[in-house]
């Protein structure tokens, strides 16, 4: 797993879940493939599924230098239900005072404010993940409580000239 993306697992914290394995795009099951198997942003995605916007939740908030590392969940605007959560590390520096003051004030996902700024981009699906959190990892992670295996995804936004804007790790419900 790239380091990048353990720093970030780890901001996840003690609700990391320990049995956290990589799988293959095909071994996903069908809804969550359809959900994480995309070049695109979550954000869109999760409201095209769910039909309705999407806000988010910051649960964690860590500034390193021009880097933002937050610990996040985006929730149904109308239902407050939980449709992700997820770290993300955001390169402030590779984007303009306007949307980057947007970014820090956490006032919305990045999707739908790259989506608003009109950065362009592109979204990389770098791998897919199976995990197994006990009971107590998934509340801590703010997962519903359930027995079944919950997939997320590694992702990297980048900007055709300005470089890499974001690191993803997205996890989805069961």
């Amino acid at each position: 797993m790239p380091s990048s993306f353990v720093r970030l697992l780890d901001l996840l914290g003690p609700s990391r879940p320990a049995r956290c394995a990589w799988i293959a795009a095909d071994a996903l099951p069908p809804v969550p493939r359809r959900l994480l198997d995309h070049p695109s942003d979550m954000t869109s995605t999760l409201e095209a599924h769910h039909g309705e916007s999407m806000r988010l939740e910051v649960l964690e908030r860590v500034v390193q230098g021009d880097r933002l590392m937050r610990r996040v969940a985006l929730r149904g605007a109308a239902s407050d239900r939980v449709t992700e959560v997820g770290a993300i590390c955001i390169h402030l520096a590779r984007f303009d005072d306007a949307a980057r003051r947007e970014i820090e004030a956490g006032s919305r996902p990045l999707g739908a404010l790259l989506a608003a700024h009109d950065v362009p981009y592109a979204s990389r699906p770098l791998g897919f993940l199976q995990l197994h959190p006990t009971p107590g990892e998934s509340v801590a992670l703010g997962l519903p409580r359930c027995a079944a295996v919950h997939y997320g995804r590694v992702n990297v936004l980048r900007h055709p000239d300005r470089g890499v804007l974001a690191e993803v790790v997205e996890i989805l419900p069961c």
